[in-house]
């Protein structure tokens, strides 16, 4: 049978601990939401688990969850580090691309990317806007 004209049908896959806000409300799916869905992947990688949304879509602070979580000592050697880490500039990557709203987040998976490169040498990073002094 042919489908009537005009009419389409969407099936959209995803983990619902990992997905964006906008994705979970069956919003519009952008590269915001890749974004988000590759920050919940690192967000793991780091902590053991997922992030944890609030009520209004907004993920509880990395540098708290290093703190409170017990993660497995081979997945996370020092643990002194990782929450000095989430304390500084990588916790404010991650922060900006785990934002409940897209806007808020990074354009693309390139600007994560080069945040995230910043970070690893050292340099300043752009999700923390920093003055002079930083």
């Amino acid at each position: 049978l042919e489908p009537e004209a005009g009419t389409a049908t969407v099936t959209t896959a995803y983990t619902p601990s990992y997905a964006a806000p906008e994705q979970l409300a069956g919003g519009e799916l952008t590269t915001a939401t890749d974004v988000y869905g590759l920050a919940s992947l690192l967000h793991r990688l780091l902590l053991g688990q997922p992030p944890v949304r609030g009520p209004g879509g907004e993920c509880s602070d990395p540098a708290r969850l290093a703190d409170a979580l017990a993660a497995p000592a081979e997945a996370v050697p020092d643990r002194a580090a990782l929450r000095r880490a989430l304390r500084g500039d990588l916790g404010w990557i991650l922060r900006k691309a785990l934002a409940a709203e897209p806007a808020r987040r990074y354009a693309s998976a390139a600007e994560f990317g080069a945040d995230l490169r910043a970070w690893d040498e050292g340099r300043p990073v752009a999700a923390r806007q920093g003055g002079q002094r930083y």
